[in-house]
């Protein structure tokens, strides 16, 4: 019987859906603010990584900076074995 691979789940579908309603700070903020509760820091080997990486996740000032920080923290978030739901 396979077991699950994934540490962690952070649900995010809500606030991604609603991205475009929600708007860029709102998004960016409930974002942020899951993946920081949700206690993969304490799991990760990189948290000097994760903390620079969600800081300037934080920090996106538009689509395309939240997009290219984004992409880096879910490739990190596969290294760590973090799922991360979206749809």
């Amino acid at each position: 019987m396979p077991t699950n691979v994934w540490l962690i789940t952070i649900d995010l579908k809500d606030t991604w859906q609603n991205f475009q309603a929600l708007g860029l700070e709102t998004s960016v903020e409930q974002i942020v603010t899951r993946i920081k509760g949700s206690g993969w820091r304490e799991l990760t080997p990189y948290p000097d990584t994760f903390d620079e990486l969600i800081s300037n996740l934080a920090a996106s000032e538009t689509l395309d900076e939240f997009n290219s920080w984004w992409a880096e923290v879910y490739d990190l978030a596969d290294d760590d074995r973090i799922w991360i739901t979206t749809f």
